[in-house]
């Protein structure tokens, strides 16, 4: 069995385990492919920089929507000079989300437009933050879809997916992944269950967000890219497939998405 986390934080100073240690960890256990997500210009420079002298490991660069009041031209620049680093796979995460009001919406959409524009350019996959608001679990994703349709052939992954069976049919419907993380595995909301239920086998990723979102058995502690495999045990008994076979379907799907 050989998982790929297509998206962990285990790059930043703060991620709190000896990243090293982790990553011999995450292989010994299944895991052999890790992607380092930027969440901001800084964060973007400091995965590229992680993953340099360290095999199978690649990363993102992207302004989180939480931080879109803050992306400037020495952010833009900073994120620019990354481009063509051979370890680069993606664009994100990027997004939009109204659940938290740290930056104003015009201001969100105009960070995910340059960066929309920058995968475009560059024929690179975005990987997407999106959350609606408390009031609406849908308005972002409304957002977004307005946004998105306006440019052709973006490819990407909708991070982190807990929504419903309506918004993954417009997910699909844009030939979209979805990105399966420890939130199904202790989800009570039987909403994102049948989402889950619904997604084809050959539309999912799966990811840790470590140090987030950790899976049981092992809730209450940092989690890490070896717990991947408590995801893709999870998905699996859901499908009715056997591990291996999740295994191999979705490492197609990492290969067809971020080409690695």
């Amino acid at each position: 069995m050989n998982l790929t986390d297509t998206h962990c934080h285990i790059h930043e100073d703060d991620y709190g385990l000896d990243p090293d240690e982790t990553i011999i960890s995450a292989r010994d256990s299944g895991v052999g492919k890790l992607i380092c997500v930027g969440t901001t210009a800084g964060s973007s420079v400091k995965a590229a920089e992680f993953v340099k002298n360290r095999d199978n490991v690649w990363f993102s660069i992207g302004q989180h929507p939480h931080e879109a009041k803050d992306f400037g031209e020495t952010e833009k620049s900073m994120m620019k000079s990354l481009v063509g680093d051979d370890n680069l796979v993606a664009v994100g995460e990027c997004g939009l989300d109204y659940w938290y009001s740290h930056s104003s919406k015009p201001d969100q959409e105009e960070c995910l437009r340059w960066q929309l524009d920058l995968a475009s350019q560059n024929n690179l996959p975005v990987i997407f933050h999106n959350r609606g608001s408390k009031d609406n679990p849908r308005d972002a994703f409304d957002d977004l879809w307005r946004i998105l349709d306006g440019y052709k052939a973006i490819r990407g992954v909708v991070h982190s997916f807990s929504a419903d069976s309506n918004i993954l049919e417009q997910i699909l419907e844009r030939d979209l992944i979805v990105g399966i993380n420890g939130i199904m595995t202790f989800t009570k909301d039987s909403a994102q269950l049948e989402a889950l239920d619904a997604v084809p086998l050959d539309k999912i990723l799966l990811e840790t967000d470590a140090p987030y979102l950790t899976p049981p058995p092992f809730r209450g502690s940092i989690n890490e890219p070896k717990h991947l495999v408590e995801v893709a045990k999870f998905i699996a008994n859901r499908k009715g497939v056997n591990l291996k076979s999740l295994a191999k379907v979705t490492s197609e799907t990492v290969s067809q998405i971020f080409s690695i």
